[in-house]
Order: structure tokens, then sequence, then C-alpha cells
């Protein structure tokens, strides 16, 4: 597939800002992790498995989890450390395994904010709630696990004091600590002041499902509902899965909307970092759908992006219920959470972060990770599988600065190879041929898993529908034929 400029100005993905300094831990990895492989204790494979967490090494991570978990496979005291390298390995099935043997009234407080992670990732939110109530009773000493308790908050809708605990992880950030907490400053920015201002209702509530139109745009090839925000209107807006949690609007509607702000905060997308305003939308009318209080981030967005759509509906907005993209019959559908199946094949789906939606494909035969991201007119390659692909070859990397969200920062896109790739029953053969590097540089390190493919609308087009009930992390797929 060609390289052309629609395609990397529509690769967003809307994540809070990243680290601006380096990690102090990465001259530690070596050094531990020697001593662990030389030595086979629990002790020095605890170490180790901190510090190449602690310098986001998790190839380090990865290698350390395997040996140990080899030498010790039901060892309590490093369950919660082997299940955390999986994981941001993505090696999803296999940390997930590791947390089910676990007792989270029986591990430290690192573990359990890997358990609530892992717990939060799958779905299964009662338990990840009542572990975080245990971290919460035991006393949440760190930036980290304090981020952790908020997120299981978040989920249950429980914002009450919320302000407050997030004033508090933000007092104990310290960089120094490594990753994650180098990151948590910026995605943190202005959440205090937002959900002080809005208050403790719960955000981003469906008030009426139902059924909209949704054709694919002309100028971009993206799928886009016509809305109406706070009775004003329509808006033209892209429905992206890879959009976050929030309805995201170019300043200029919002000044036309005339929508209060609650504080700025930085965003970034392929072209780097800027700045947001944090509102709140009332109501926001798509279709027969209809949600209150969306919570909204404007700013300026490209100049491209702003002649098809005045924003995004992140359908994290819909995290309460099950979203249907019928593509053959141009429609979203928004409908309640159920047991039931939807069309087509089942298969499994994880809502990670600030709910992104992943799931295992087959990259040239071994399991990878994927991103479904109908946001963007591309699937693409992190850097690191082009490497593990080809260690002897090298890719020379070509300038995004510009053709997408952020400013500043010149994101990586290379072309390579086409990939052999099998996603969900469909074989897709030399596939791709683009890597880009904000996928191992910014999206897997604030989701905490390695992304290793980036699907978007070239392969999502191709299904007649694609079901996704977020609370029970349940995806049907039917293919066009």
């Amino acid at each position: 597939m060609g390289l052309t400029f629609q395609v990397l100005v529509t690769a967003m993905f809307f994540l809070q800002a990243g680290p601006e300094s380096e990690n102090p831990w990465a001259d530690k990895v070596q050094p531990a992790t020697l001593k662990a492989q030389r030595t086979r204790t629990i002790v020095a494979f605890r170490h180790a498995l901190d510090v190449a967490y602690k310098a986001d090494d998790w190839r380090a991570g990865l290698e350390l989890a395997r040996l140990a978990h080899a030498e010790y496979p039901d060892n309590a005291m490093l369950s919660g450390r082997l299940a955390r390298a999986f994981w941001r390995a993505g090696k999803l099935e296999r940390a997930e395994r590791i947390v089910d043997k676990i007792d989270p009234d029986k591990i430290d407080k690192t573990s359990l904010t890997t358990y609530i992670e892992i717990q939060l990732g799958r779905g299964a939110s009662k338990q990840a709630a009542a572990a975080a109530q245990r971290l919460e009773l035991l006393g949440p000493e760190t930036a980290v696990e304090i981020f952790h308790i908020m997120s299981a908050r978040l989920i249950e809708q429980r914002l009450e004091g919320l302000p407050e605990l997030l004033r508090r992880a933000t007092d104990l950030i310290d960089p120094a600590n490594g990753y994650p907490e180098i990151h948590l400053e910026e995605v943190l920015d202005g959440l205090p002041e937002f959900f002080d201002a809005i208050g403790p209702q719960p955000i981003n509530r469906i008030a009426s499902h139902g059924k909209a139109v949704m054709p694919l745009g002309k100028i971009i090839r993206l799928p886009y509902c016509e809305a109406l925000i706070n009775g004003q209107g329509p808006y033209r807006l892209i429905v992206d899965t890879g959009g976050s949690i929030t309805l995201s609007l170019d300043d200029d509607i919002a000044r036309e909307l005339e929508l209060k702000s609650y504080g700025t905060a930085s965003i970034r997308g392929i072209s780097g970092k800027q700045d947001s305003q944090q509102m709140l939308v009332d109501s926001l009318q798509i279709g027969e759908i209809a949600c209150r209080r969306v919570m909204t981030r404007t700013f300026a967005m490209p100049e491209l992006l702003t002649l098809a759509a005045d924003g995004i509906i992140g359908t994290g907005i819909f995290g309460e219920a099950r979203m249907v993209f019928d593509l053959e019959h141009e429609s979203l559908v928004i409908a309640p959470s159920t047991d039931k199946s939807g069309a087509g094949e089942e298969f499994q789906v994880r809502i990670i972060g600030d709910a992104k939606v992943m799931a295992s494909i087959k990259l040239e035969n071994a399991r990878a990770v994927a991103l479904l991201d109908s946001g963007a007119d591309v699937a693409a390659l992190a850097p690191s599988v082009i490497k593990d692909l080809y260690p002897d070859r090298d890719f020379p990397s070509m300038s995004a600065a510009g053709l997408g969200v952020g400013e500043g920062v010149a994101a990586g896109v290379a072309l390579t190879p086409g990939v052999n790739l099998e996603c969900w029953g469909r074989k897709f053969d030399n596939y791709s041929g683009v890597s880009l590097d904000v996928l191992d540089n910014l999206l897997s390190p604030i989701l905490g898993v390695q992304t290793q493919v980036l699907i978007g609308m070239p392969v999502l087009r191709e299904m007649k529908s694609w079901t996704i009930d977020y609370p029970r992390r349940r995806m049907w797929l039917e293919w066009v034929e």
C-alpha cells in the first residue's frame, strides 16, 4: 500500500503527552539482569524485573520473565512482576494466566497495581474494584498506585473525592522513579481541576440507545456521523475507535458553541504534543443515540481534517454499551451490553488504557497485538517488528512532521517489505509496507502494552459489520465475501 499524505494525517491516537527527559534507570538494566541470570534467586529476579520495568526495557523484562517463570512457575513473590512483564511485552494471554492464579489478598502493592490493570483490560471490573479498595486500605504511597485506584474508580463512575486523589498523585510524581511515573505528570495534567469543576455526577452517560447514519467520508475515507452538540448543529464527527473516551472538537467549533473551559491539558498525536482545552458537553445527539455529560477536548485540528470534519467521537464514550459498525448499511448502532452473541464470528478483545481496542492477530504466523483504529486510514507496523523480521537490514525513516495532530516532533515513517497478516479469519498477504515509530515510542509506553500492528480502515472497510461489547470485552466480525 502506498504512503500518502492522507494516510498520515488520519493516524491519530489522542493520547496524553509522554515524557520529555531520559529515563534514569536505563543504565541499570544490564547489571541487574546479569546478576539475576547468574544467581537465579527470587530476590535477584524481583529486583531485575523492577529495574527493567522502571527503565521500560520491555525486551529485557520479557526475557527475565521467561527465565524466572521457568525457574519459579508458582512463586507468589514473583507472580505480580511476571504478569507485569508479560503484559508490557504484549504477551497478554500469558499475563492473564498468571493473574488467574493470584490471590489479591496475599500480594504486595506493586503486584496489586498489575492485577488491577490486567483485570480492567479484560473487563473484570468487580475484581479490579475490589483490588483497588484493598490498595486504598493498605495506603497507597506512590503516584502509580494512586493512578490505578483512579482507573478502577473511573470504570465504576465513582467520582466522589477523585480530585483530591488526583492531586495527591500529582504531588507524589517523581521522574527519578522511571517508568511509568515519567509519563504521569502529563497524563494527569489538568484532570484534578477538570473533575473538581464538573462535580461527582457520572460522565459519558448514554441517555438513549439507537442507530445513526454512518457513511465513509469522501475527502478522508473514514466513518462519520452528523451530530447535534448542546442542541446545535449538525456537526460532522469522525467515529474513531482510537480516539479515547472524549469528544474532540476543533477550537472554532468550541467557540461557536460557547463551551466553557475547565483548564488546559496536553495531548499528543503523530506530529507531537499540543495544548487542548478541557470541556464538558451537556448533550450529544447522534441520530437516535443520545449521550449526556460528555468529556470533551478542544484544540486546533489539522487543516486537512477540518476540511472533512468538525471533530471526532472517541468511541470510548460508549464504554457502557455494545457498539456495532454496520459498514454494509452505513450505520452506527449503540445498544445495551448483553450476553447475546453478535453477528459473525466471535474473537477476544481487550479494552486498554483510554479505551483503546486491542486484539490478537497473527503476523508471519506468530501472535501479535493489534490496535483497531477506525480513525486511521493505514495499516502500519511497529519498527520493533521490522527489526525482528529483518535484523540485518536498515529502512530509512522519513519525517511525518506536520501531517497530523500535535506540534514540534517529527514522527518517523519508513517504507518496508510487506508482511503476511491473519486478522480474525482473513489473510492479508504482503500487506502494509509502512512502519510508524510512534507505535514503539509513544503508543505502547502510554498504554503499557507493546503494540505491534495498527489496523486501520484499509482492513476494517473489508468488514460487513464489526461489533464490540465494551463491558464484556467481546467482539464479532462479519467479512465481506
